[in-house]
Protein backbone atom coordinates (compact mmCIF):
# COMPACT_ATOMS: atom_id res chain seq x y z
CA UNK A 1 0.00 0.00 0.00
CA UNK A 2 1.41 3.40 -1.11
CA UNK A 3 0.50 6.49 1.06
CA UNK A 4 0.66 9.68 -1.39
CA UNK A 5 1.53 13.26 0.23
CA UNK A 6 -1.12 15.47 0.73
CA UNK A 7 -1.20 18.84 -1.63
CA UNK A 8 -0.56 21.78 0.12
CA UNK A 9 -3.40 24.10 0.61
CA UNK A 10 -3.46 27.71 0.02
CA UNK A 11 -5.98 29.91 1.34
CA UNK A 12 -7.38 32.25 -0.57
CA UNK A 13 -9.74 35.43 0.26
CA UNK A 14 -11.84 37.07 -1.76
CA UNK A 15 -13.36 40.58 -1.10
CA UNK A 16 -16.95 41.66 -1.76
CA UNK A 17 -17.82 44.82 -2.12
CA UNK A 18 -21.79 45.88 -0.57
CA UNK A 19 -24.27 46.37 -3.42
CA UNK A 20 -25.89 49.80 -3.83
CA UNK A 21 -29.22 49.58 -2.97
CA UNK A 22 -31.71 51.83 -4.75
CA UNK A 23 -33.50 53.94 -3.09
CA UNK A 24 -36.68 56.85 -3.91
CA UNK A 25 -35.53 58.83 -6.69
CA UNK A 26 -33.09 56.72 -8.03
CA UNK A 27 -30.89 57.23 -4.56
CA UNK A 28 -28.08 55.19 -3.94
CA UNK A 29 -26.53 53.85 -0.92
CA UNK A 30 -24.90 50.88 0.73
CA UNK A 31 -26.86 51.81 4.05
CA UNK A 32 -30.30 50.86 4.14
CA UNK A 33 -31.09 52.89 7.35
CA UNK A 34 -29.33 56.01 6.07
CA UNK A 35 -31.14 55.14 2.57
CA UNK A 36 -34.76 54.94 4.06
CA UNK A 37 -34.22 58.20 6.49
CA UNK A 38 -32.95 60.27 3.51
CA UNK A 39 -35.18 59.31 1.02
CA UNK A 40 -37.59 56.98 1.70
CA UNK A 41 -38.28 53.58 0.10
CA UNK A 42 -38.37 52.57 -3.76
CA UNK A 43 -41.46 52.48 -6.02
CA UNK A 44 -44.71 53.96 -4.99
CA UNK A 45 -45.39 53.13 -1.48
CA UNK A 46 -49.10 54.14 -1.70
CA UNK A 47 -49.70 51.21 -3.81
CA UNK A 48 -48.23 48.68 -0.55
CA UNK A 49 -51.12 47.66 0.66
CA UNK A 50 -49.66 45.23 3.52
CA UNK A 51 -46.25 43.55 4.67
CA UNK A 52 -47.07 39.95 4.90
CA UNK A 53 -45.20 37.55 7.19
CA UNK A 54 -44.77 34.39 8.75
CA UNK A 55 -43.22 33.49 12.18
CA UNK A 56 -42.24 30.20 13.57
CA UNK A 57 -41.54 29.78 17.29
CA UNK A 58 -42.39 29.43 20.92
CA UNK A 59 -45.63 30.55 22.45
CA UNK A 60 -43.40 33.59 24.08
CA UNK A 61 -41.24 33.97 21.26
CA UNK A 62 -44.84 34.59 19.00
CA UNK A 63 -45.93 36.92 21.46
CA UNK A 64 -43.05 39.05 21.68
CA UNK A 65 -42.84 38.90 17.87
CA UNK A 66 -46.36 40.37 17.88
CA UNK A 67 -45.61 43.05 20.30
CA UNK A 68 -42.28 44.22 18.05
CA UNK A 69 -44.63 44.13 14.75
CA UNK A 70 -47.42 46.11 16.25
CA UNK A 71 -44.67 48.69 17.48
CA UNK A 72 -43.37 48.88 13.68
CA UNK A 73 -46.39 49.27 12.24
CA UNK A 74 -46.49 53.16 13.78
CA UNK A 75 -44.30 55.76 13.06
CA UNK A 76 -41.24 55.45 14.84
CA UNK A 77 -39.63 58.90 15.97
CA UNK A 78 -35.76 59.39 16.00
CA UNK A 79 -34.31 59.00 19.64
CA UNK A 80 -32.31 62.69 20.69
CA UNK A 81 -28.73 61.96 20.75
CA UNK A 82 -27.10 60.15 24.11
CA UNK A 83 -24.20 59.79 25.40
CA UNK A 84 -22.28 57.49 23.11
CA UNK A 85 -24.07 59.82 20.04
CA UNK A 86 -20.59 60.81 17.97
CA UNK A 87 -21.69 63.81 15.31
CA UNK A 88 -18.78 64.68 12.97
CA UNK A 89 -20.59 67.13 11.45
CA UNK A 90 -23.78 68.62 12.72
CA UNK A 91 -26.87 68.68 10.06
CA UNK A 92 -28.35 70.74 8.57
CA UNK A 93 -25.49 71.92 7.75
CA UNK A 94 -24.21 74.96 9.76
CA UNK A 95 -26.11 73.83 12.86
CA UNK A 96 -29.72 74.57 13.94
Amino acid sequence: MTTSRPQSFTPRMLHIEEPLLEFRHGQRLVYPRDGLYLYGPAGDTTQLQSIRYGVVGTPDGICRFKTWAKTMSRFIDIPPPGPRCYRMHPFPPGGR
